[in-house]
């Protein structure tokens, strides 16, 4: 059967073709890759169909390609071609090929649950990516509107840990890659950490998400390399899409981050990089426990648990034990947490000084660990061994200036729970000075969360001066989309 288009689907798919920056040819090739062979019509036959459909020249089009372009552009059959006409007072939208086109399709398109799943192929996992940067870049700001999804991260962790793997292959496009640029693109990932990790993420998000955008996601689909080149960048692409994903959660962009990790995961997956797919689920289970909603953080913390049982990865399953104890904690499980902080430590003492730990889970040391048991203890009212082991938290890397700004916060937050105001406003201010070098607004949403635990104490003259100094050195707290 023979589908009549319309001109907004002819505007569409120019517009999706044109958004990617692709041209007549390279659509061609990629519905050609994405067809069974047996079926393939000449590349000369199909960049004659498709300038036919754009054009209008041909308005029939069947349900195998209706299908084909769905699968091409990583969108739904029905969102592609079901587009209602027009009145004039929406004329714009879809009539032409100009930026109000380009915006809507952007925009509406990566806002949607599609980019809320994992995708099930290549090609569209890289266009998925794609154009989440294209539209973070364009107005990232759009996505404070949208709401946490409390399914989405644990659907995709349950398809990373069930599906079926699809097989990489070596890259066919047009731009030869080799080892030595992929490595690049890691030295350029843990140089924009550092950075994030002394400056906080509004510094330098928008330069790593360009970076993203604009260098790193066309590789995915246009590399010419190898097998294992093309591995290690999926998995190098999707470290970049997991700090973009974290640095959208340090300004409290929580959907926005909910969106990287779960295509992070996704290119995890094709990499077949089973380590990081771990350390993204436990991102995630760290986002959920900073939505509190507990239930879902423990779900990824032990998908990220199997992952480090999996790759023999101690330090990966200490991470989500410890992850899965913070959830515990939430639910005021006293005896369930204890439990699993017991199997974290032991899962630490495993892991040693092992020369194998990635580069990005590095920052996952003593006293990163020690910060993790703290909160746990602070989500159970239990302010002396908050005090204790925030204590041991600071005995951290200087380098990261957040992680001290949010490590002061807790201790005084220890001393809040112990009664002990002056202690606690003493590392308040401290708290305070560190998160006023910084770009986060998460860091700002500490020093809230520690004068919440001294609101008991609101009226003596400590509190009263610690909130006044905290009012005059820190912006207001944002919270975009933070609660389902």
């Amino acid at each position: 059967m023979a589908y009549q288009t319309t001109s907004q689907v002819r505007a569409r798919l120019r517009a999706e073709r044109k958004h990617r920056g692709w041209d007549v040819v390279r659509l061609a090739r990629e519905m050609l890759a994405a067809m069974d062979e047996s079926q393939r019509p000449t590349l000369t036959s199909m960049v004659r169909s498709i300038e036919r459909w754009e054009s209008g020249t041909n308005r029939g089009m069947s349900e195998r390609y209706r299908l084909l372009y769905a699968r091409v552009y990583g969108t739904s059959e029905k969102d592609l071609f079901d587009l209602a006409p027009q009145g004039p007072e929406n004329r714009g939208e879809y009539m032409g090929d100009g930026a109000a086109l380009e915006a809507v399709v952007v925009h509406r398109d990566v806002a949607e649950l599609a980019v809320l799943r994992l995708p099930a192929t290549l090609s569209e996992s890289a266009s998925l990516i794609a154009a989440l940067a294209r539209a973070d870049l364009e107005d990232g700001r759009t996505f404070a509107e949208q709401p946490f999804d409390v399914a989405a991260c644990s659907s995709a962790a349950l398809r990373w840990l069930i599906a079926p793997r699809t097989a990489l292959g070596p890259g066919d496009g047009d731009r030869g890659l080799g080892m030595e640029d992929v490595q690049e693109i890691r030295e350029a990932v843990q140089a924009f950490r550092v950075l994030d990790n002394q400056m906080g993420a509004s510094r330098i998000r928008r330069t790593v998400v360009d970076y993203l955008c604009v260098d790193v996601a066309p590789l995915l689909r246009s590399a010419r390399c190898s097998e294992p080149v093309r591995r290690q960048l999926f998995s190098a692409a999707a470290e970049l899409a997991q700090l973009c994903g974290w640095q959208a959660h340090d300004l409290e962009l929580q959907a926005l981050a909910q969106r990287y990790l779960v295509q992070a995961l996704a290119l995890a997956r094709f990499a077949e990089d089973d380590r990081l797919g771990g350390e993204i689920l436990a991102a995630m289970s760290q986002l959920a426990i900073y939505v509190r909603r507990p239930d879902e953080a423990i779900d990824m913390a032990q998908a990220s648990q199997t992952a480090g049982d999996r790759t023999g990865l101690a330090v990966l399953e200490a991470e989500g034990l410890a992850l899965e104890a913070h959830a515990h904690a939430l639910r005021a499980d006293a005896t369930a947490c204890s439990q699993a902080l017991s199997r974290a430590e032991t899962a630490f003492s495993r892991a040693g000084n092992a020369d194998d730990v990635p580069p990005w889970l590095a920052y996952f040391d003593e006293a990163y660990f020690a910060a993790r048991i703290a909160h746990c203890y602070r989500a159970l009212g239990q302010g002396a061994q908050t005090e204790r082991h925030a204590q041991r938290s600071l005995r951290m890397d200087p380098r990261y200036i957040r992680g001290k700004a949010f490590n002061t916060a807790l201790l005084a937050s220890g001393y809040a729970a112990q009664g002990e105001v002056e202690e606690a406003c003493r590392y308040g201010r401290r708290a305070v000075d560190l998160t006023a070098k910084l770009g986060s607004a998460r860091a700002v949403a500490s020093i809230q969360g520690l004068l919440q635990d001294l609101a008991p104490y609101a009226s003596t003259e400590q509190v009263t001066e610690l909130r006044a100094y905290a009012a005059g050195r820190l912006p207001a707290p944002q919270r975009h989309a933070a609660r389902p």
